[in-house]
Parts: structure tokens; C-alpha cells; sequence
């Protein structure tokens, strides 16, 4: 089976949700041509990084939190 995909994605900052970043998962049928949404929580990245040493830079920890949220995106379209 063949699926096309065609996304248009937002990136949002929502500094209360209780997360790193979040995909905010619409109704497909009923939000078709609006842009995906990825809520990303920067006072929360940027704490974890001050508090802990992670081993990484901040740019790698944002494209991972965000990457990481597109995955459940593609999951979510492919069921």
C-alpha cells in the first residue's frame, strides 16, 4: 500500500507543558490541511541543561526532543 505524505509542521513554544516537547495530536479527518503541531518547552531544556551535565549541546537536545516528537507524528499517520 502506498501513501502519499504531504506535511506542513509547526513548532510552538509552550513552556508549561509537562515535557520536553509534545506532538499535539489532531483529528486526521477533521484537521487534514492544517500544519502538524510540535510544542517544545524551552524552560525545561534549558534547566535540565544548567542542573545536569547531559553531555550534550543544546542544539543536539532540541533536534532529539523534536525528532523524537515527529516519530509519534509518522506513527500516528501511518496507524
Amino acid at each position: 500500500m502506498k501513501k502519499e505524505l504531504s506535511l506542513r509542521i509547526t513548532i510552538a513554544v509552550d513552556n508549561n507543558i509537562p515535557a520536553f516537547a509534545a506532538f499535539v495530536n489532531y483529528d486526521e479527518k477533521e484537521m487534514q490541511d492544517e500544519p502538524k503541531i510540535i510544542l517544545v518547552n524551552f524552560n525545561a531544556m534549558f534547566e535540565t541543561m544548567v542542573e545536569e551535565d547531559i553531555g550534550i549541546t543544546f542544539k543536539e537536545f532540541f533536534a532529539e526532543n523534536v525528532v523524537h516528537e515527529m516519530l509519534y507524528m509518522v506513527q500516528d499517520i501511518f496507524e
